[in-house]
């Protein structure tokens, strides 16, 4: 490892300026970390038009990034003045709110950004950091595409900070929000849903509620997204969460709104939703004239064998629908009788 660690530093010490003007640095734990890391920080900043940086380390290394480190980071970031594209990997380290902070707001400072990937799952973020992230990037005023991933973050109420920043967001197009396995309860994730109505430019949104604390607080999610009147691609993934019957029911209506959705993905299972129930959803779905590609997964363990019937009546709606054609039924019996059901386009 140590001469293969040596060829790719005599090959990075060959690198000249127009090489730095899209730079993809990879980092893996262990050796090599530290000197990729000081590598940028020393770098001619103002050549560089795109940045991959990936600081992730393995649970149990003792490399890993801490706030100073990080602040050390967003200063170097705030710097590169011509900068349009950036994707930061800070996955599994020890950043907490003063190292966020500081990330931020050295990231807000590259006015030209129109894409941010930002990786900070399984840190110390909590709800101010996720407050802070969401006010910090809203100040990009050309930013057309934002990913943040804040899965195992604490987050909790930060849902409904963050989603509060979102209506700053003018000209984005394009959002994934990955809030997995983050104790943020059913008021936040309605709170979060209203918020996103009022961006109005979105074509295509990625939201991961899973592992969380939801209950009937889905249909105030699915009732604030149903005002994205512009979507075109949505997925929302809410597996493991407590959503009743009823809540999935009113989820799925206030997706109805959504007219021009072509591609809809929703991850239901793993959640308190009865067989009774499934037969009503697909009449929600029916008022979406342009969808094409459908994917509703509703595997649930405490579905009993009628669960069977009751989607054959619900695909009888499906079947009504003007552009989708049922293409896959499958019903899998890992527990009682767990179903999914995939449609697509009708060729």
């Amino acid at each position: 490892m140590g001469q293969n660690l040596g060829k790719k530093v005599q090959s990075f010490e060959k690198k000249t300026l127009d090489d730095f003007k899209k730079v993809h640095i990879y980092l893996k734990c262990n050796i090599g970390d530290l000197y990729f890391f000081i590598k940028f920080i020393n770098s001619e900043y103002e050549v560089h038009r795109e940045l991959n940086l990936n600081f992730s380390f393995h649970k149990n290394s003792s490399n890993k990034l801490k706030d100073k480190n990080t602040q050390i980071l967003g200063e170097a970031i705030s710097k590169c003045k011509n900068l349009q594209q950036l994707a930061l990997c800070l996955n599994q380290n020890e950043i907490g709110i003063p190292g966020v902070s500081s990330l931020v707001d050295g990231i807000a400072d590259c006015q030209n950004l129109n894409k941010i990937k930002l990786e900070i799952g399984r840190n110390n973020i909590g709800y101010a950091g996720t407050q802070y992230i969401g006010q910090a990037l809203s100040r990009c005023a050309n930013l057309e595409i934002l990913d943040i991933n804040l899965n195992s973050s604490f987050v909790g109420m930060g849902a409904t900070f963050l989603g509060n920043t979102l209506k700053n967001y003018k000209k984005l197009n394009i959002l994934t929000l990955i809030l997995c396995d983050n104790f943020i309860s059913d008021q936040d994730a309605a709170n979060l849903g209203f918020s996103l109505g009022k961006c109005q430019n979105l074509k295509e949104l990625y939201v991961d509620l899973s592992k969380n604390l939801v209950q009937d607080g889905a249909i105030g999610l699915g009732t604030g997204l149903g005002n994205c009147f512009q979507l075109l691609n949505l997925t929302i993934i809410l597996y493991n969460n407590n959503i009743s019957t009823n809540g999935a029911s009113g989820f799925l209506n206030g997706l109805q709104n959504c007219t021009k959705l072509e591609n809809l993905n929703i991850g239901l299972n793993s959640n308190k939703i009865e067989s009774d129930g499934v037969q009503n959803f697909g009449s929600h779905l029916l008022r979406m004239p342009n969808l094409k590609n459908l994917y509703l997964d509703l595997s649930q363990k405490i579905f009993e064998q009628v669960a069977k019937s009751h989607l054959i009546i619900e695909n009888q709606n499906f079947m009504q629908h003007p552009t989708l054609e049922q293409k896959n039924y499958l019903l899998r019996r890992r527990y009682h009788a767990n179903l999914a059901v995939k449609l697509a386009i009708k060729n």
